[in-house]
């Protein structure tokens, strides 16, 4: 069988030979002309990928790396508003404990005064009671006898009229003039913390 010049390949199947014609070389040389574009193409495509690839990964690290320096500049100011909060706090704590110092103080010179009141609102009923009975034996006595147990002497000078109270004793045995210069009471030596001057 004569196919000319063309060359033929031969190609079996099942049901008989079949003829195939080789490719030309100008028609080889044309494909492989044409398949490298499509190499570059796709050579193209996988740089592409690689830099969009790479360029999102940079994405994400300057995403992390903004986020953890905001992150650190909030919680530097956050400390520093719970440090001036502590010592605000602490402050604070320190003022309430001079209050309660400064009221438990108050508290202790107010009983003291108010202790003090009552024991000379004690001593005047004392003298008042004294007075009345020093009046009542004054008009049943005479005028001499009274004038004695009324007026008495200082037990310290023995020349003035003892007129001044010394507490807690509760003795009427000096002047005026002597209370400062004594300590104690010139009659039970008792020490002396008040005095109350008073009238006979």
């Amino acid at each position: 069988m004569d196919f000319g010049a063309q060359d033929f390949s031969l190609v079996w199947f099942d049901d008989g030979f079949f003829t195939q014609q080789l490719p030309d070389p100008d028609a080889a040389s044309f494909s492989l002309s044409s398949e490298i574009p499509i190499q570059n193409h796709v050579e193209m495509d996988h740089y592409l990928q690689l830099q969009s690839s790479r360029l999102r990964r940079a994405i994400v690290e300057e995403e992390a790396r903004q986020r953890a320096i905001t992150m650190q500049r909030y919680e530097s100011r956050a400390n520093a508003l719970l440090l001036h909060k502590d010592q605000q706090i602490a402050a604070a704590r320190d003022r309430t404990r001079e209050l309660q110092r400064f009221l438990k103080a108050a508290e202790m010179e107010a009983a003291a005064w108010e202790r003090a009141a009552r024991e000379r609102e004690a001593a005047a009923a004392e003298l008042s009671k004294q007075l009345m009975e020093a009046e009542s034996f004054c008009s049943s006595s005479s005028s001499t006898s009274a004038k004695t147990i009324l007026v008495q002497n200082c037990k310290v000078c023995h020349a003035g009229q003892s007129s001044v109270v010394l507490f807690p004793c509760r003795h009427i045995c000096c002047c005026r003039s002597c209370e400062p210069l004594l300590d104690h009471c010139p009659l039970c030596q008792a020490l002396k913390e008040a005095t109350l001057q008073v009238f006979l």
